[in-house]
């Protein structure tokens, strides 16, 4: 009960459940102020981001619109809410104040899907349900949501306990502990990471983050200094000095690159050696100069668009015998694919580029004491897109949908960022910091 009376969002951990996904936890009607306001900013420039359309989707999703009419559900504007997504499904639970206003608006949102049943028989307490709709009242909350499963999950919220409630889980008391603001986004991840809780400041002029990031494992993702500045006018940078949980997501990125960019041998060979280097990397760096928007299509041809320049304080070792279409040179390996592409082995470095470029430095270090530093000119993203046409639609998924990012998104892109990501080592976690300005 003491974690239900603290004014932070953190104290809605109480009400999620320790097997959720994500959740978005607040603190009474405080955090919506924020978000309607970034959201005004947003909606100057896109329909589709403005508190009206955003409000919409959550009265579809969870009945109630919290950008607006909390207080039409009967809701009290104090004490701790949450949203909580789970296995495709999506519930809200809040204090009532009004239960005949709240149970009023919570039977015509479930008369929207049909004629609502319950789903336990009487005296036992259960959700009301109709088609993919869901919720109760009980003690004094209101629980309702949407989705393959909302039964089951407005249930779950509805009986949670001490002990199966995401504030017991100790993987995340920490990351928890330091959300005090009115917003936080808790979420779990399957691989590499375990997951994270951000603590969220939205106002007219955008969006901040600061949290934990968890390890998957006991080794830590950063350590150090990351190394120097990137190129002046890179569509997207990022620096890091990595420990080893951070060498595991390097070896999981750059796998996954070359799984779409190559294939056969050739892929085999790059990532080989690309795990080995990931093994024992240190100071890292990418520089993305550019986005071609013309080599847009589907996910695998896509990945050609992106012109970088990666480097890291690592060794390997080149093969005698190279696949067909691998060619020597004279510090490294070229490939003949879509687009030249160089892997580059020196003393202490091994670094990768396409189209072929000579290594990043990564003696000096940044200055900033960051041990991660990232950033991302969402400008130069819509400058890229603003070039593909109605026709690129049909050449692939990716190209489609970067056509309509721009069509719909435009304006907001234009207006928005640069996006920056800092982080410092906190023990095998790293502290982040995000911030996102819009104008």
């Amino acid at each position: 009960m003491i974690a239900l009376l603290l004014a932070a969002a953190s104290s809605a951990a109480a009400l999620v459940p320790a097997s959720s996904r994500a959740a978005l936890l607040l603190d009474g009607d405080t955090a919506s102020t924020g978000f309607r306001a970034l959201l005004q900013t947003a909606g100057a420039h896109a329909a589709g981001a403005s508190p009206d359309s955003i409000g919409e989707n959550l009265r579809h999703a969870i009945g109630v619109d919290l950008l607006a009419d909390a207080a039409s559900w009967g809701l009290s504007p104090l004490g701790p809410r949450a949203i909580v997504f789970n296995a495709g499904s999506v519930a809200f639970s809040a204090p009532v104040k009004d239960g005949k206003a709240a149970r009023k608006r919570l039977g015509a949102w479930l008369a929207e899907a049909g004629p609502s049943r319950p789903t336990r028989p009487a005296p036992l307490k259960g959700p009301a349900a109709s088609g993919n709709r869901a919720a109760m009242i009980d003690h004094g909350r209101l629980f309702i949501g949407s989705g393959p499963h909302a039964t089951a999950l407005v249930n779950t919220l509805a009986h949670l306990n001490a002990n199966t409630s995401l504030s017991k889980d100790r993987a995340f008391r920490a990351a928890l502990a330091r959300a005090t603001g009115p917003a936080a986004l808790f979420f779990r991840v399957d691989t590499l990471l375990k997951g994270g809780v951000l603590a969220l400041e939205a106002s007219a002029a955008g969006l901040t983050a600061r949290g934990l990031l968890l390890p998957d494992g006991d080794a830590p993702l950063l350590v150090g200094e990351a190394p120097q500045d990137c190129a002046a006018g890179a569509l997207a940078c990022i620096r890091a000095d990595l420990g080893g949980g951070g060498r595991t997501l390097l070896a999981a990125a750059a796998r996954e690159y070359l799984t779409y960019a190559l294939s056969g041998e050739t892929r085999d060979l790059l990532d080989r050696l690309a795990q080995h280097a990931s093994t024992n990397a240190g100071k890292f760096i990418i520089n993305v100069a550019g986005l071609d928007a013309a080599l847009l299509a589907d996910e695998r041809d896509s990945i050609w668009a992106l012109r970088f320049n990666a480097a890291a304080e690592a060794t390997a070792t080149l093969p005698d015998q190279l696949p067909r279409g691998v060619a020597r040179t004279a510090t490294g390996l070229s490939v003949q694919a879509r687009r030249p592409l160089c892997l580059e082995v020196a003393a202490q470095t091994v670094a990768l580029s396409s189209p072929c470029a000579p290594a990043l430095d990564l003696k000096s270090g940044s200055g900033s004491g960051d041990a991660f530093n990232a950033s991302l000119d969402i400008v130069a993203i819509d400058r890229a897109l603003s070039r593909l046409s109605p026709f690129d639609v049909f050449k692939g998924p990716v190209a489609g949908g970067g056509y309509a990012a721009h069509l719909l998104f435009g304006a907001l892109l234009r207006n928005a960022g640069p996006l920056t990501i800092t982080g410092h080592p906190a023990g095998a976690a790293a502290v982040v910091e995000l911030r996102l300005p819009l104008r």
